[in-house]
């Protein structure tokens, strides 16, 4: 009878260290099983300056503590919001259950903002000549400034940074010059008459922006050679 109990206590020992094992093995693989399955939701973002965005960690309900690389290029909340700062590289990282996740983030250059609005189709729009050196002094909009007279008359003398587009040469598809059809175009000639017929050829064909500012006889701005180019 004794061998007996002693036997039955030794199985009921045996059988209490195996649960024991299994569950504190089965809760190690549950462990493993969730932090395997962290993740964060970007590994690489480009931003503009001033641009913002929200990184997410899933797979988890635990606390994430967030971290920037270099934050004068590109910050991070606690609530895991980007916001990009100046021109750089920066990494982004996120520790959260005995993990440690990396985004790595690309800063560049804010893009001008077009403030020009289009006109209405088939139209163009005449502005002044001081309002067209106004315009030639932005440099971020992108804008082109148009002669549509002769070869020799522009030869002869136009003004800095015009590009020759004769008015003759215009018809009814985009001249090779010109490929986009939304870009602040403004236009002179001699006197006036070819500007107006080229800019409405041009809005004619679909452009939307096309400023026509008179002749070059009465430009009071500076006027170069094609020699002195």
């Amino acid at each position: 009878m004794r061998t007996e109990k002693k036997i039955s206590r030794v199985a009921g020992v045996v059988l209490v260290t195996a649960f024991i094992v299994g569950s504190t093995v089965g809760v190690g693989q549950a462990s493993v099983s969730r932090a395997t399955g962290v993740k964060l939701n970007r590994s690489k973002v480009t931003l503009s300056v001033s641009e913002k965005m929200t990184l997410r960690v899933s797979g988890t309900k635990a606390k994430v503590i967030w971290k920037s690389s270099d934050s004068k290029v590109a910050t991070i909340s606690k609530k895991g919001k980007i916001v990009a700062k100046k021109v750089g590289k920066a990494t982004i990282t996120a520790k959260v259950a005995k993990k440690t996740l990396k985004c790595r983030v690309t800063v560049r250059e804010a893009k001008p903002v077009d403030e020009t609005p289009a006109n209405e189709p088939g139209t163009y729009k005449q502005i002044t000549q001081i309002e067209a050196m106004k315009m030639m002094a932005k440099k971020d909009d992108g804008h082109v400034i148009v002669d549509v007279r002769r070869q020799d008359e522009y030869d002869e003398g136009h003004i800095p940074g015009a590009i020759l587009v004769p008015n003759e040469s215009i018809g009814t598809e985009k001249p090779e010059l010109l490929p986009d059809t939304h870009q602040i175009i403004l236009i002179y000639c001699r006197s006036g008459r070819r500007s107006k017929e080229a800019s409405q050829k041009l809005a004619d064909i679909g452009y939307d922006r096309v400023f026509e500012f008179g002749g070059i006889i009465d430009w009071p701005g500076a006027i170069i050679k094609s020699e002195e180019v």
